[in-house]
């Protein structure tokens, strides 16, 4: 324990590894509390482990520093492990670490096949501290890259298995595999509590029998940030949710500036989307919202059946009143809040991620001179792979565009000329610190503004139903007290009725209303991203040319699809297969033809603003306001477009030329400026 190792240039050409626990090309384990720091190492021999942990260069270490560090070797992990045995473990098999504490990988490339079981990584497999209750530590990583097939159980990716994740320019192009029929598989990274994935390049191909969650670059994440991401790896699965960039993400994501072009193939019964398959958290409902619309329903009963009992006796009324009066108290709680309202502030959180090795204690042992020479070894070693990892980066770019296929009429070359933006847009971010430092503030931001939003909205509706409340319980009470003085039958019993009833059908229904209206506070953002890859979802629940399923209070703006829906099953649209209450949809355009709806399927109080579908693809559609369409031969005219889509700003969020076959596609990143 808090023992601290530096393995520097060391190689393992030929040996086999064979082992139960811990079994690493260079390093075993390292124990608890221990800091292990491994630079420019090669693993060139098979490994293998019985269960828990094996990888090409370290098995299972605590705190774990690996840089530029290479695996050409097989990994097998687990190999002995099956479902039923409870005795030992079967987590993390990685082609660099199978598990990790606390880890940060820099300039390493895997080239071998990874298998394991429960978290499969082509880099890393996993970090889990806790499997029972999906604890998860931090692994972060720069300029890595994968080559080799990843097959596993569950929890498998093309770089990481499971983690909190963060990384920078990573590239996978090896094929993943998951076997269990709920599995959690993405290109880049296969199930994470926190993702943050920037610049990360998938185009290796998901196969999956059946499973939860298949993403091209993310599988599953509970709070992401996904920026500038592609996915070119073909996917076929039988899952409840599939994404080309992500499958399933929870209500803290934003997504931006991220793209697909693979072909999507589902026989699941799930949610399908060229980006997102279903994203934020689902409105669940509690027995005391249940009870509540019950007496809500009570008392429009009672408030129908009030001017009878008006005539028929004194002490019906009496007895109607008093029941009244009681069902209606629960809004006294609401005159409370009202007259002592407590603002509650919640501090945000800051996660800050910093690249680079930490090399321990050298300075005691080497000379100024000794330590200044190795210092400059190091930043030309992970210089050279971080230059070649780059280029390889922009060579999957350029060759996910080859098997696109466009409408009709449409200029292929604008395609090219989009990932010529994405290469400008990165350009950009690393040309300096400013650069990276408001982009990603911006991230950050546009997050905090949509929960401004959320709650704001939300606190006008509670104020809403709240007034409605008061009167409601203030006319039953005056009711409750009349019914004592007037005679039954006389005119001012039969009025005090009528209006006892109304203000009784007034509070059921507000009673009703704010529960029906208590939304799920999903602050999710999708902007800027674009599907151009074929999707195929017969027995799907909802299909996407964007997103599967919008949860509630989910903002999608500037988003394209360009790819045409490949299957008969009525339940697609081009741009969202569902969006549910509060959704917001802005400046979308859909040319992909074959959608049994051009924008929506299933809209629930969405705001659909500025939302285009091509006119050509949907010959028999009549355009509307609520759905327009834009002819083939306006695509290119930016005048065709409302002001809210920005095409001549200082940093224009679209670009288009005025020519035959031209679209618009995402320029400038909108988090390079400013947020929605």
């Amino acid at each position: 324990m808090n023992a601290r190792i530096v393995i520097d240039s060391c190689y393992n050409k030929n040996t086999n590894v064979d082992g139960s626990y811990g079994v690493g090309g260079i390093v075993g384990i390292g124990s608890l509390f221990s800091r292990t720091s491994v630079r420019g190492c090669n693993n060139e021999a098979d490994v293998r482990s019985g269960y828990t942990g094996c990888g090409g260069i370290a098995g299972s270490c605590d705190t774990l520093y690996v840089m530029s560090c290479k695996n050409y070797g097989k990994i097998t992990g687990c190999a002995s492990f099956t479902e039923n045995d409870n005795e030992n473990g079967g987590i993390g098999s990685g082609g660099i670490a199978g598990g990790a504490g606390r880890s940060y990988f820099y300039t390493c490339n895997n080239y071998g096949e990874v298998t394991g079981h429960t978290g499969v990584g082509g880099i890393l497999g996993s970090t889990c501290s806790s499997a029972q209750n999906g604890y998860y530590n931090n692994a972060m990583m720069k300029s890595c890259g994968n080559e080799g097939s990843v097959s596993g159980y569950t929890s498998v990716g093309g770089i990481c298995g499971e983690a909190q994740f963060g990384c920078y320019s990573v590239y996978n192009t090896g094929n993943i595999t998951a076997l269990s029929q709920s599995a959690i598989a993405g290109g880049i990274v296969g199930n994470t509590s926190v993702s943050v994935v920037h610049n990360a390049v998938n185009s290796g191909q998901v196969n999956v029998a059946s499973a939860e969650c298949i993403g091209g670059i993310v599988g599953k994440t509970t709070w992401g940030t996904l920026f500038a991401c592609q996915n070119s790896g073909n996917i076929n699965a039988n899952a409840k949710y599939l994404g080309g960039i992500v499958a399933l993400a929870g209500s803290q994501t934003v997504v931006n500036y991220c793209a697909n072009f693979g072909d999507i193939e589902s026989n699941g019964k799930g949610y399908v989307g060229g980006i997102i398959g279903e994203v934020g958290d689902p409105r669940e409902w509690s027995v005391l919202n249940t009870i509540t619309c019950i007496i809500g329903g009570i008392d429009c009963a009672l408030g129908i059946i009030g001017p009878t009992l008006a005539v028929s006796g004194l002490e019906y009324v009496q007895e109607a009143h008093r029941f009244e009066f009681l069902l209606q108290i629960e809004n006294w709680e609401k005159i409370h809040k009202v007259a002592h309202v407590t603002e509650l502030v919640f501090d945000a959180i800051a996660l800050a991620y910093e690249w680079g090795l930490k090399i321990y204690e050298l300075v005691e042992f080497l000379s100024v001179e000794e330590f200044e020479e190795l210092m400059e070894e190091i930043a030309v070693q992970a210089g050279e792979i971080d230059t070649a990892n780059t280029e390889k980066i922009k060579s999957l770019r350029s060759s996910a565009t080859e098997n696109v296929v466009l409408f009709s009429g449409l200029n292929k070359d604008v395609v090219s000329s989009y990932v010529g933006n994405i290469e400008s847009l990165i350009e950009t971010y690393e040309s300096a610190d400013g650069n990276i430092e408001a982009i990603n503030y911006n991230l950050c931001n546009e997050r905090e503004t949509r929960a401004k939003g959320v709650h704001k909205f939300k606190k006008a509706l509670e104020i809403v139903h709240t007034v409605f409340g008061c009167v409601t319980l203030a006319v039953s009470t005056a009711a409750f007290v009349a019914s004592f003085i007037a005679a039954p039958g006389s005119q001012p019993a039969i009025a005090m009725a009528f209006v006892g009833g109304v203000s009784t059908v007034v509070g059921g229904v507000n009673a009703i209303a704010e529960n029906c209206d208590d939304y799920q506070e999903n602050i999710v953002s999708i902007t800027q991203c674009v599907n151009m890859g074929e999707i195929t979802a017969e027995s799907a629940e909802r299909v996407g040319g964007i997103a599967g399923h919008l949860q509630q209070f989910s903002f999608m703006g500037d988003c394209l699809n360009t790819a045409q829906y490949g299957g008969t099953n009525g339940k697609s649209a081009g741009i969202a297969g569902r969006s549910d209450s509060q959704s917001d949809l802005f400046c979308c355009l859909n040319l992909g033809s074959k959608w049994e709806e051009p924008l929506v399927y299933t809209s629930h109080s969405t705001s659909c603003k500025a939302t285009y579908f091509l006119a050509e693809a949907f010959p028999d559609r009549v355009s509307t306001a609520e759905e327009p369409s834009i002819k083939l031969n306006n695509l290119a005219n930016k005048s065709k477009y409302p002001g809210s889509w920005d095409f001549s700003s200082a940093k224009p969020v679209w670009s288009v030329v005025n020519k035959s076959g031209e679209f618009p596609v995402p320029k400038h990143s909108k988090m390079e400026t400013k947020c929605y």
